[in-house]
């Protein structure tokens, strides 16, 4: 419950309840001032003759005589009883409504705000942006149109409202005028731009970041005015080709200003310390289930993580790749076989890198016209079909579940593993909870597009507000940033890499505190 400051309700109950007040001051003072007037009383006793009117006890002690004080009587009498009554319940109902109501008190306490981050849209995406900002201690404040979202969002302590963030004038409860930025967790493009548009109308300052359709133009989401505007199946897609061909490394972008760069690979049985530092990389951490733990000297690379960050020259990139293709197992053929199963958005993104880099292709589809588009976009390279054979089953290398449909999706893993022990599969997880079901059913990579779009939104958000770079983990963020820049609410910290403004390279596990460094990549572990 947001708590606010008894002034506020009460400045707001008053300024609710003034027009009836008016109206019924208006009625007795009025009404007493003429009756005096005409039948020549005092204005006190006008004053005790109207109440006694009104309040319908009339005890015949002061009588009008004259025809006109007796008319404005009787339509004091007919105002009295309509709109003192009226105005009575309408003041009572108002009291109660402001004391109770919910939405009134965190409109007013986002009023109070300032330096705040709006996040529009509280689904899977948004619940995990929050997640993450919250880590920082940032101030956040939700707006959706649903109401079962904004509970779910003041269930988790953080300010919410409903709220349409289209509407210019629904944008003015958010107190943009005092607002660092907005992040939109808005799947539809129109809404998106159109919100973007507004909100900056307002506040022309607002960095604004959003979701972007796949099909939709980058430079539309510029002219919008959002900063970046982030694909949610970009970085999963790079991931499945990376699967395609047998090797991922992914570049993590931070860069120290003597070209050291960071990278993630996978970790292979055969992968040797020694044979990295040979090529000049350092290994700095270890990345398992979502989690990153700073590298300590004598771990099992293998058995304690699913991925490797490691440090190096930026221009020995192509010799870290050769080197990795070593350890994959041999197969001069390559990948044989693929299966998609569904054809969604996800599927038609990674269509043309299963093509390119497989035998032979199969589309798992049962929606008819989705099979038809399947059929046009593969062509003659791809199989489309309506249902996975046994037979197809357990001649499948690599099968990629697609589908939102998540016990569909389990049963088949279950059973293809039943069929065939050397499958690999690789499955979407449409919330963040099922990784760890697929992961289970024996699935060798869950991947999220939902996960992976919070967590550039989150890093973006960071950039603005810190002036850094952040990959989130569930354990805490990996930051790229400035020496001089502040991190609260943080209960350990490692520094993983320091660069000085010298002519001195990149120096590793550095434990300076922020201080002379000029550029820091740092791991922050924050309270859950």
């Amino acid at each position: 419950m947001v708590q606010l400051p008894r002034y506020l309700l009460i400045r707001k109950i008053l300024r609710d309840i003034s027009l009836p007040v008016i109206s019924i001051i208006s009625i007795y003072f009025g009404g007493s001032w003429s009756i005096a007037r005409i039948e020549g009383w005092s204005l006190e006793e006008g004053l005790y003759f109207m109440l006694a009117t009104l309040t319908t006890i009339g005890y015949g002690d002061y009588t009008p005589t004259h025809v006109l004080s007796r008319r404005i009587t009787m339509i004091v009498i007919i105002l009295g009883i309509g709109v003192i009554s009226l105005s009575i319940n309408a003041i009572g109902n108002r009291i109660i409504r402001h004391s109770l109501n919910h939405d009134f008190r965190y409109e007013e306490a986002i009023k109070t705000l300032s330096q705040h981050i709006i996040i529009a849209g509280y689904s899977d995406i948004g619940k995990r942006v929050a997640t993450y900002l919250r880590s920082w201690g940032l101030t956040l404040v939700v707006v959706d149109t649903e109401l079962s979202n904004v509970q779910a969002a003041r269930d988790d302590d953080l300010v919410a409202i409903q709220s349409d963030i289209a509407n210019p004038r629904e944008l003015r409860k958010l107190n943009l005028e005092y607002a660092t930025g907005i992040i939109l967790a808005i799947e539809d493009p129109n809404i998106t731009l159109i919100s973007a548009k507004a909100a900056l109308v307002l506040n022309p300052d607002l960095w604004i970041i959003s979701e972007a359709e796949v099909g939709m133009s980058r430079s539309m989401y510029k002219r919008a005015g959002i900063s970046h505007a982030i694909d949610r199946f970009t970085e999963t897609r790079s991931k499945i080709r990376g699967i395609l061909w047998g090797l991922e490394i992914q570049n993590y972008e931070f860069f120290m200003p003597d070209s050291t760069a960071f990278f993630s690979i996978p970790n292979f049985h055969l992968l040797k310390e020694e044979e990295l530092t040979a090529l000049g990389f350092q290994i700095l951490g270890l990345i398992d289930n979502n989690e990153f733990f700073p590298y300590q000297d004598n771990e099992l690379l293998f058995d304690y993580s699913d991925y490797l960050l490691v440090a190096g020259p930026a221009d020995q990139t192509s010799e870290l790749a050769n080197a990795l293709r070593t350890h994959i197992p041999e197969d001069k053929d390559g990948v044989k076989r693929v299966m998609l199963v569904g054809y969604g958005k996800y599927a038609k993104s990674i269509l043309h890198a299963a093509t390119r880099n497989a035998d032979e292709v199969y589309i798992i589809e049962d929606d008819e016209d989705l099979r038809k588009e399947a059929k046009k976009a593969g062509r003659a390279d791809v199989d489309v079909r309506t249902r996975a054979s046994k037979s197809l089953l357990e001649i499948m290398d690599i099968i990629i579940l697609t589908s939102r449909a998540a016990g569909q999706m389990i049963a088949l893993t279950l059973r293809a593993k039943e069929l065939n022990d050397d499958v690999k599969i690789y499955a979407r997880a449409a919330i963040a909870e099922h990784i760890d079901i697929f992961e289970s059913a024996g699935a060798e990579y869950v991947f999220s597009p939902e996960v992976d779009c919070a967590s550039n939104l989150s890093s973006k958000a960071i950039e603005f507000e810190f002036d850094a770079q952040s990959v989130p983990f569930k354990n805490g963020q990996l930051v790229f940033h400035r020496g001089s820049v502040k991190i609260r609410q943080t209960s350990r910290r490692f520094v993983l890499a320091s660069y000085q403004d010298s002519d001195g390279p990149t120096t590793y596990f550095d434990r300076l505190q922020p201080g002379p460094t000029s550029f820091n990549l740092e791991f922050v572990q924050f309270k859950q």
